[in-house]
């Protein structure tokens, strides 16, 4: 996906990815012990993975010119797979805490 960039596209989302990590370093430092805090670390690990990718592909060659012709739809593509990951995620929640209601003798640590 990152190689079809231009190289001042590249630095553009290099600095962006630095931008990302400062937030995400001020979030967890501003926010320790708080859930600002662990969030702050999430925003912190997306960042530092988003920048090995952008670092990966920094010095590709550039993209030929005629990239602009075709549709380009992998973005569109891995955000319909995160959007399906989190929905089962917040679907499989979901069930857990109407099971939790429905049957609380079900618990463990119930008393």
């Amino acid at each position: 996906m990152m190689e079809r960039l231009t190289g001042a596209e590249r630095q553009i989302a290099f600095m962006i990815c630095a931008v990302m990590a400062i937030v995400g370093l001020v979030m967890a430092a501003a926010g320790r012990g708080d859930p600002m805090g662990s969030h702050g670390a999430i925003v912190l690990i997306a960042a530092g993975i988003t920048t090995f990718f952008v670092m990966r592909a920094i010095g590709e060659p550039e993209p030929a010119e005629d990239r602009t012709v075709n549709y380009y739809d992998d973005p569109t593509k891995a955000r319909l797979v995160i959007a399906l990951f989190w929905a089962v995620v917040g679907m499989g929640m979901g069930v857990w805490v109407a099971a939790q209601l429905a049957w609380p003798d079900l618990r463990f640590d119930a008393a």
